[in-house]
C-alpha cells in the first residue's frame, strides 16, 4: 500500500501467509506509519522468498518517495520459512527491498523510535536466511538508497534462529534491554496518543 497509517493496534491476530506477511500490513511503499502496534504472531512459508515482519512484512523501495515508520512496536513470535529460496524475518520490518539499478531514483526509508518485544524470530531458507531484531536486512542495489534506523530497541532475551545471517545485536539494530522497565522509557511516547504505565506495554488512548 501507499498511504499514511496512524494510531492503529492489531491484537491477538495470528497471521499465516505464503510469501509476505506483517502484523499490521504485508507490504508498503512511500508510506508513513506511526503510533501503531501489533501483538499477534506472524508466520510465512513459501517455495519462493518468504518474508515475515512483526509490524510490516516488506518495505518496497523500488520507487521514488519516502517511507517512514515511527513510534511503533510489535510483540509477536515471527517465522519465515522458504523451502526453495530465501527467507527474511524482522521484529519490526521483515525486509527492505531495492531492485532498481543505475541512476534511477529509489526511496528513502526511516525507521525510528520503534521496538520489538517478542520472544522468538526464526528465518530458514535454502538460498539465504536473514533475521534481525528490528529488520532482517536490506536487499538489492542500495547505492542510491538512504535508510536510517534510529533509536529502535528490543528485549535482548529474544531468541533469534537462522540458518543464515543473524543481524540482530549490532549498533545498526539498536540496543537490547533486559526488561520492559528499561526498554519502554528509551522512546518518548506522546502522552496525548499513548497511555504509558510503568513497565506495562504502551497502549493507544
Amino acid at each position: 500500500i501507499s498511504t499514511s497509517v496512524s494510531s492503529v493496534n492489531i491484537e491477538v491476530a495470528n497471521l499465516n501467509g505464503k510469501a509476505i506477511a506483517g502484523g499490521l500490513v504485508g507490504m508498503v511503499e512511500f508510506s508513513e506509519i506511526s503510533n501503531c502496534y501489533a501483538t499477534g504472531s506472524v508466520s510465512t512459508k513459501s517455495n519462493k522468498a518468504s518474508t515475515a515482519g512483526g509490524l510490516i512484512g516488506l518495505i518496497d523501495a523500488m520507487v521514488a518517495g519516502t517511507t517512514k515508520v515511527s513510534y511503533c512496536y510489535a510483540t509477536g513470535e515471527l517465522s519465515a520459512i522458504a523451502t526453495e529460496k530465501s527467507s527474511y524475518a524482522g521484529g519490526v520490518v521483515g525486509n527492505c527491498e531495492v531492485l532498481i539499478s543505475g541512476n534511477k531514483l529509489v526511496g528513502d526509508v526511516t525507521i525510528e523510535n520503534c521496538m520489538y518485544v517478542g520472544n522468538k524470530i526464526t528465518a530458514r531458507g535454502t538460498n539465504k536466511a536473514h533475521a534481525g531484531a528490528i529488520i532482517s536486512c536490506v536487499e538489492g542495489n542500495t547505492s542510491s538508497l538512504t535508510i536510517v534506523i534510529s533509536n529502535c530497541n528490543y528485549l535482548k532475551t529474544v531468541n533469534i534462529i537462522s540458518n543464515g545471517t543473524v543481524d540482530s545485536k549490532t549498533n545498526s539494530q539498536g540496543k537490547g534491554y533486559s526488561t520492559l522497565s528499561e526498554l519502554i522509557p528509551t522512546i518518548s511516547w506522546d502522552n496525548n496518543i499513548w497511555e504509558v504505565t510503568g513497565s506495562a506495554l504502551p497502549i493507544l488512548k
